[in-house]
C-alpha cells in the first residue's frame, strides 16, 4: 500500500503475525527512479522545455505531459518576446503530492519549468 507523495527512503514495515512461522518483520524501503521529463526537489517537480529562438520571438504554446495519465497535460503559453532562455516559470500545484497537508483536499507542490532555447 504505497501512498501518493511518499518520498524515497520511506520505510514500509509489515509485522509478522503470531500465527505465522516467520521470524521478524519485513521492511521495504522505497527508492525513487529517474524520469525523462521531471526531477523531484522536495515537493516540487522541475522540468525543462526546449524551444527555438523563433518560438521565443513569435510566441508559442508548449505542452508537457503529466506524470499521471489521469491528469490534464500542462500547457504553457509563451507570449511573443516575453519568455527568455533560462527563465523559470512556476505552475502552482502541479508538483508532487504533499503528505499531511493542512487542508482537507490533497495539496501539491509546484512545477518549475525552465525555458531552454535551441540555437
Amino acid at each position: 500500500n504505497i501512498r501518493r507523495g511518499w518520498k524515497g527512503g520511506t520505510k514500509i514495515k509489515y509485522k509478522s503475525s503470531a500465527s505465522s512461522n516467520a521470524e521478524g518483520d519485513v521492511v521495504f524501503v522505497l527508492q525513487e527512479g529517474d524520469h525523462d521529463t521531471f526531477a523531484r526537489v522536495g515537493n516540487d517537480l522541475h522540468a525543462r522545455v526546449q524551444v527555438s529562438a523563433r518560438q521565443l520571438r513569435k510566441g508559442c504554446t508548449v505542452t508537457i505531459d503529466p506524470l499521471c495519465e489521469s491528469e490534464e497535460p500542462i500547457k504553457l503559453r509563451l507570449g511573443p518576446k516575453e519568455a527568455k532562455d533560462g527563465q523559470v516559470i512556476t505552475v502552482k500545484s502541479r508538483g508532487w503530492p504533499i503528505i499531511g497537508g493542512s487542508n482537507e483536499e490533497e495539496e501539491f507542490g509546484d512545477l518549475r519549468v525552465e525555458i531552454c532555447c535551441n540555437v
